[in-house]
Order: C-alpha cells, then structure tokens, then sequence
C-alpha cells in the first residue's frame, strides 16, 4: 500500500478486500457529513433570519433592517437588540419596547415638545422651522383627521373664510 497518499478514499492497486471496503464506507461517511454540514448551515440561517425577524417586529422596526445585521452577529435575541440598540441612530430607526407604543403622528403632523424616539431634539426643530418655511404654516398640533374632517364637515357650504377661521380657532393653520 502507499502510505504517501493523502486521500484515503481513493482505491490504490495493491488494496486488500478488507481496504477497499473500508475507502467505500469512508467516501459514504463523507458524503453524509457534506450533507449535514449544508443542512445544519441552512437550518441556522432560517433561525437566524427568523429571530432577526422575530426581534425587529416586536421593536417596530421595518423588517428590511436585518438585511442590514452583519452575519457575526449571534442569532439571539439579546444579541439581535442589543446591535439594534447600537446602531438604531445610525439607521436613523427608533427602537421600541413593544409593538404599537409608536407615537401616533397621523403624517406629517408635528411633534413640537414631545420626544419623538431616536430624533434628537435639534434635528426635530430644524425638521419643524424648514416644514413650516416650506408650507408657510404654523404647529399643527395632533388632532388627528377626524377632527378636522369633523371641522370642514361643520363649515360646509359657509365659504373659504369660515373654514379657515375654524381651523385657525382648533389651532389648525396659523395666520
């Protein structure tokens, strides 16, 4: 037998019954271990993407972010927070503790004097002073489109002018 081969699944000419059977069970032995090896690679990348998933729903978060989680991140869901928590303001993403305790901003409404989330409050006011150069109005505090549905449908048929002042009397419009 030549004892400088370094596969030892290849048959040599000079095997023994009792060797070549042994290479046929070792290249079977194989076989099976490269099928493992992928499906236990495939299982732990559907658990990862699932807990990634998982974490960034119950923070509120879109989803699209775990494309974003580098893959030497454990597939906790401590870890999975805690890079979030890291990173959130580099993303310019919120993190919430439960689903749902977003503030309700309703669009573009503003949020003057309340903490909005991963907004620093500087940003917030230089967001707040170019919207209200940009549309002319002042803060519109959050009534919510019920309430000014409810307005306009109150002053229907009364003309421009009745509508304006009673939004400007709710501190809808500014002027």
């Amino acid at each position: 037998m030549n004892e400088n081969h370094d596969d030892l699944t290849i048959d040599q000419p000079d095997d023994t019954g009792l060797a070549k059977d042994l290479r046929k069970q070792l290249r079977e032995a194989r076989k099976e271990l490269v099928q493992k090896d992928t499906e236990i690679g495939t299982l732990r990348d559907e658990k990862r993407a699932s807990t990634v998933t998982d974490v960034l729903k119950s923070k509120g978060v879109n989803v699209k972010v775990a494309a974003l989680i580098p893959k030497d991140i454990e597939s906790t869901p401590e870890a999975v927070e805690k890079w979030l928590t890291e990173w959130a303001e580099v993303f310019n993403i919120s993190v919430q503790e439960e689903l749902g305790s977003a503030p309700e901003t309703g669009g573009n409404a503003s949020q003057t004097g309340a903490e909005v989330p991963g907004v620093p409050p500087e940003a917030r006011a230089a967001f707040e002073a170019a919207r209200r150069a940009e549309t002319g109005a002042g803060t519109v505090p959050q009534l919510g489109e019920a309430a000014v549905l409810k307005t306009l449908a109150d002053n229907k048929g009364k003309g421009s002018e009745a509508v304006i002042d009673a939004l400007k009397a709710q501190g809808l419009v500014s002027g």
